[in-house]
């Protein structure tokens, strides 16, 4: 799996993820990574959604200065 995930980082997804889940409002990017999570999920196994996911999310979470990145964590797991 790890040799995937640097293929897909070196591929551009994760910058593509990253840009589609971004927003500067808070509720509006939780909402952006449950739905995405959600589909995401639909469509392949939900422990590849999460692995792939948790990675932009906390990269979301460090470029917006979040003080805790714990609850757009447990979006993305829940809903996955």
């Amino acid at each position: 799996t790890t040799i995937y995930l640097e293929k897909m980082e070196r591929g551009g997804l994760f910058d593509k993820l990253r840009d589609s889940l971004d927003d500067p409002v808070n509720w509006k990017r939780s909402a952006k990574i449950m739905a995405m999570s959600t589909i995401g999920s639909a469509a392949v196994m939900n422990d590849s959604v999460v692995l792939i996911f948790s990675a932009v999310v906390v990269d979301l979470c460090v470029r917006h200065k979040v003080a805790n990145s714990m609850p757009y964590l447990l979006s993305l797991a829940t809903t996955a």
